[in-house]
């Protein structure tokens, strides 16, 4: 087209300027032959590279265009963006530094470039650097609308509600005939309970919008829901989307999981196979696959990707996405080879698939090599690298650490935390100890306990365990703050939120903000409630954010967490001789470590004569990530040992017929035929309760015991063999069965593993007895006795802070 004519510069910027994209590549690529090194041109490429969709050249031709020494800030800019739509901060917030650093004070690109680098601190969980910046595009630009609005964003996540209300009043004021602010303010103000404001913030929203916006007005405003787990006015607000824009497909899918939050899974059917019957976009494939991979439909997630696949076989993306579904569904080696083809097709936009192999080594029971891979990432990334809590979890599941060897091993993750840290002393916390009082637990003033906990919802162990604990509490004694680290909220969490003195949500607020909370709030015991478990916050224990700081209920091992001062446990799940494996200081309770006393009703098993004359079954409703190589050793030889027994598993991953296959296999190799076994999929908590009216014996897991699972057998009539070893996760199997009085359940070895169930089997008429009386055996034990093992914990608590009040300052 331009053979035989000599390139111009200001053809080519014509081009550009009118959008004819195709045309200015070509001339720039012109150009660019006779002047290799200008920045400008180089940049001008990649501006129109990027129209074109091809980011990775314009990558390569700002990364040019910055290697001349006269690159302009411009090019610095435009480089910066093209590297935060990919994700890479980091290299995005030194492109918009340079950038920043050429401009004169009052340069065209300031306010822009100052934006973006602000955003690029959100997205790092830089935050006070955030608001720094957003507050510095203000005093240059005072009615700049998105600097307003993203640093109350910026304020909601610190949890300071009042302030981000602030900010969006002011982005409304800027603009006010953008729905944007509206719409932020009323979800801020249905965040904070305001709900007649909130309202009218959003009927402004519904009348600055466009006859199209209507739609993602509603949707938006469900997601604010749906974050705070208000699952069914969520839904309300999805379906108010899809009828003002029914082409929502966001709101469907949003719509469709509201919906099985809620339990009404027949009403989410329709709407999942329709969005499946509807040419989608990679994007919302995306989104529907993940939906469904959360609620276990795997194989439709398989074929959601599958059919991508087909569409378009050079899309690593569509191979990545079925790789991580195959993983969850069990069928490893499949996802090995999508990750190959990731490998060949991907190039250089290859991601990391390091992680996705710890995953699949994990699920494989390699936990090992999880544990090498999850190790080598965290040490990559740094101290706060959640791989690490990765790496300390896949720990606890191998059978080739010794106990000390795991705490030598939590110890190095996580001694860096460290650094920094507040001295305990420097707490202003009143010490002033009753000295009249008769009892020494009660020497002193009301304590003030504080909860992190990510888990209060449902019937998660933590929120099963916690919730009694809350409502028995004496409240004249102790003053109870739970601070949440998840933005999901249920019915559980409102009938805890009701069980305390102050309730903070704090799923969105920085470590910084939180420990200065947990400071104002005057807390004197911080009970971690996390561990290394999801959306934990290890650095912010680590740097100390209280007087005295234990570990308790949600992390089953040491922590390794510096300035983690005790770890709640009892005598004999840690003995007393064993504090050697521990870096915290042990804090026993009487009894069982945990107290399971649970508030909805599961109708006893009518345990009759019918149970003597069926074959004695073996059970486990363990996750599969519990069933060890070593466990299905140790339970082959007691199903071995018991002829005509037999073995019904139960999980999730047993929904699928390729995990069913594999765990079928691994049995069979250690000697138990294939029709002695029965695998079940997952089902409601009252439908799996029943479900232990089929179990005679549960058998319990090793390396990694089980806890709510063995109180849930107990509690329906089934007694639990389990095998006893040195470290608290290895333990609490027996420290349960002694708490209940039958520590005769408790095994030292393989050998006294399968005595025990060989004896249980042989006298089926003494194990029905023993079925009838379990659950008020383990209602009258301090395993189950809530209104007593609250007042020991209390005990407890007094103890640690004496201690403290003491000798602490």
């Amino acid at each position: 087209m331009f053979q035989g004519q000599r390139p111009d510069p200001e053809q080519a910027a014509r081009a550009q300027s009118r959008g004819d994209w195709a045309t200015a590549a070509e001339l720039y690529e012109q150009l660019l032959v006779e002047q290799p090194d200008d920045p400008v041109l180089l940049g001008n490429h990649g501006q129109v590279l990027r129209k074109l969709g091809r980011d990775d050249e314009a990558l390569v031709q700002y990364g040019r265009a910055i290697a001349c020494p006269d690159a302009p800030a411009a090019v610095w800019f435009n480089y910066g963006n093209v590297l935060y739509d990919k994700g890479k901060w980091e290299k995005a917030q030194e492109a918009f530094g340079q950038a920043l650093a050429l401009e004169q004070e009052n340069g065209p690109a300031i306010v822009p470039a100052s934006i973006q680098l602000a955003r690029c601190s959100v997205k790092q969980g830089e935050y006070e650097e955030a608001r720094r910046l957003f507050s510095d595009v203000l005093r240059r630009d005072p009615g700049n609308f998105t600097a307003w609005l993203e640093a109350g964003n910026v304020c909601r996540h610190h949890g300071t509600l009042e302030e981000a209300l602030d900010y969006y009043r002011r982005a409304a004021e800027a603009a006010p005939s953008r729905y944007g602010a509206h719409l932020s303010v009323a979800r801020a103000l249905e965040q904070v309970g305001r709900d007649d404001e909130a309202i009218l913030a959003w009927l402004k929203a519904l009348d600055c919008a466009d006859a199209g916006n209507g739609g993602d007005i509603h949707h938006r405003l469900g997601l604010g829901r749906a974050e705070r787990g208000e699952w069914h006015r969520a839904a309300e607000a999805f379906r108010h989307a899809l009828s003002a824009d029914p082409a929502l497909h966001d709101a469907r899918i949003d719509l469709a999981d509201a919906l099985m939050q809620m339990g009404a899974a027949e009403q989410a059917e329709p709407l999942f196979a329709q969005m499946e019957a509807t040419e989608l976009d990679e994007e919302d494939e995306i989104r529907l696959a993940g939906t469904l991979m959360k609620h276990n439909q795997f194989d439709r997630c398989d074929a959601i990707m599958r059919a991508r696949i087909d569409k378009d076989p050079q899309n690593w993306r569509a191979y990545f996405n079925l790789g991580k579904v195959l993983i969850e569904g069990m069928r490893t080696e499949e996802a090995e080879t999508c990750f190959a083809k990731v490998d060949d097709l991907a190039g250089d936009e290859a991601p990391d698939m390091r992680a996705m192999r710890g995953s699949i080594a994990g699920k494989r029971g390699d936990v090992d090599t999880a544990r090498d891979i999850y190790s080598e990432l965290g040490e990559e990334e740094g101290p706060e690298s959640p791989f690490r809590g990765s790496a300390a979890m896949a720990a606890l599941y191998s059978e080739t650490m010794s106990a000390a060897e795991v705490k030598d091993f939590h110890r190095s993750l996580f001694a860096p935390l460290g650094e920094g840290a507040r001295a305990a002393s420097s707490f202003a916390n009143d010490l002033s100890i009753d000295a009249g009082a008769a009892d020494p637990a009660q020497r002193s003033r009301r304590l003030r306990v504080g909860y992190v906990t990510a888990d209060m919802h449902g019937e998660h162990p933590v929120s099963l365990f916690m919730r009694p604990v809350l409502a028995q509490h004496d409240r004249e004694a102790f003053e109870i703050t739970v601070y949440s680290l998840s933005p999901l909220t249920d019915d559980m969490t409102r009938r805890a939120r009701g069980r305390v003195d102050r309730w903070r949500d704090a799923a969105a607020i920085s470590n910084t903000r939180l420990a200065q909370m947990i400071e104002d709030d005057g807390i004197d015991l911080l009970v971690d409630l996390v561990g290394h478990t999801g959306r934990n916050r290890a650095p912010l224990f680590g740097r100390r954010a209280a007087p005295v700081q234990a570990m308790f209920l949600g992390y089953p091992a040491t922590t390794g967490i510096p300035n983690m001062d005790w770890l709640i446990s009892d005598p004999v799940t840690s003995p007393a001789e064993h504090a050697h494996l521990y870096t915290e200081r042990l804090e026993h309770v009487p009894g069982f470590v945990f107290c399971y006393s649970p508030e909805r009703e599961f109708p006893f098993p009518a345990y009759g004569t019918e149970h003597l004359e069926r074959p004695l079954t073996f059970g486990s409703f363990n996750n599969v990530s519990k069933l060890t190589p070593y466990t299905i050793r140790l339970w082959a030889k007691a199903i071995v040992a018991t002829p005509g027994s037999r073995l019904v598993l139960k999980g999730p991953s047993f929904l699928d017929s390729v995990a069913v296959q594999r765990f079928g296999d691994m049995f069979v190799d250690a000697g138990v035929s294939a029709d002695r076994l029965e695998f079940r999929g997952p089902s409601s908590l009252d439908e799996m309760m029943a479900e232990y009216a089929d179990i005679d014996i549960a058998l319990d897991c090793f390396p990694y015991n089980g806890g709510t699972t063995s109180c849930q057998a107990l509690w329906m009539g089934a007694p639990v063999i389990t095998l006893a070893g040195e470290s608290f996760v290895q333990r609490m199997g027996a420290g349960l069965m002694t708490a209940i009085g039958r520590p005769e359940w408790v095994a030292q070895d393989e050998e006294a593993f399968v005595r025990i169930a060989v004896d249980l089997a042989s006298d089926r008429a003494a194990l029905l007895e023993e079925k009838r009386s379990l659950r008020q055996r383990l209602a009258a034990s301090p395993a189950g006795d809530i209104g007593s093992y609250t007042r020991a914990l209390e005990d407890a608590y007094r103890r640690m802070w004496n201690d403290f009040a003491a000798n602490g300052r």
